[in-house]
This record gives structure tokens, C-alpha cells and sequence, in this order.
């Protein structure tokens, strides 16, 4: 089991999907995912967040089959949690900074993490952006 009390910033939940349509025996978010996200969050996100100095925001962690395939995401999806423990799929978020512009908080991603190792995608829309990272092992880009 995870300790997220060493986590400062970020909880498990931030991780969950979103569509609010499970109960206590249909979790969202296996063992092997809060594992991942637990990593992320340790190794990444904590540090992240400590040198933008302010809130980072988890649009989208984990995704049921259902609420991947409302948010139009590829039947491939990183996001995809499938309740499967043994999967070693990586995992995938979809972050901003709302104190941040987009370009300074690209640079300080690249600050904290290796992208020749992750999926990254840099999204626009009319609230402002977002920044796709998933931790695939191996560099790709759209």
C-alpha cells in the first residue's frame, strides 16, 4: 500500500477519474496505477509543483473505459485504467498552472523530467492549455 502523506501537493484522488460513476467495489484506480501515480507525483509532480510556486492542476489522471471513450480518447490511451493488476501500462496526466503561461511552464516540465522517455503534447483551447505527459519509456510526439 501507497503512503500519500509523503506526498505534499498532491493526493490520490487528484488521480481518479473523474466521472464519479464508481463505487467503492468498481475503484477507478488499481494497485499498479497508484503505484504509477504515487512515482509521478514523488519524482515529478511535488518537485514540479514546489518551483512553479503555485497550484498545478490535474485535468485528467486515470480513465474508466467509459469516461476514456466520452473524452475521446484512443482505445490506446495512457489514461486508460482497466482494473487490471498485473497491466504495467504507464500512466498519463493532463496538467496546467494557472499562474503560469504555457512556455514557462514547458520549460520547467523540462526541468523536472526526461521527455526523450514520454508522450508530450502540448494542448490549446479556449480556458488556455495544457500539457499532456505520459511516461511511455520511449519519446513521442503529436
Amino acid at each position: 500500500m501507497v503512503n500519500w502523506n509523503n506526498i505534499k501537493y498532491f493526493k490520490k484522488s487528484d488521480f481518479e477519474c473523474k466521472c464519479h460513476r464508481h463505487n467503492e467495489f468498481n475503484l477507478a484506480l488499481p494497485e499498479y496505477a497508484e503505484l504509477n501515480y504515487y512515482y509521478i507525483c514523488r519524482y515529478f509532480l511535488d518537485p514540479l509543483r514546489k518551483d512553479c510556486g503555485s497550484a498545478i492542476i490535474v485535468n485528467s489522471g486515470g480513465r474508466c473505459i467509459l469516461h476514456n471513450e466520452e473524452s475521446n480518447g484512443k482505445i490506446s490511451s495512457y489514461h486508460l485504467i482497466d482494473g487490471v493488476d498485473d497491466d504495467v501500462r504507464p500512466c498519463a496526466i493532463d496538467i496546467y498552472c494557472p499562474k503560469l503561461n504555457k512556455d514557462i511552464f514547458d520549460l520547467k516540465i523540462r526541468k523536472h523530467t526526461n521527455l526523450e522517455y514520454c508522450g508530450y503534447h502540448i494542448y490549446e483551447n479556449d480556458r488556455g492549455y495544457f500539457m499532456h505527459i505520459d511516461f511511455r519509456g520511449y519519446k513521442s510526439r503529436w
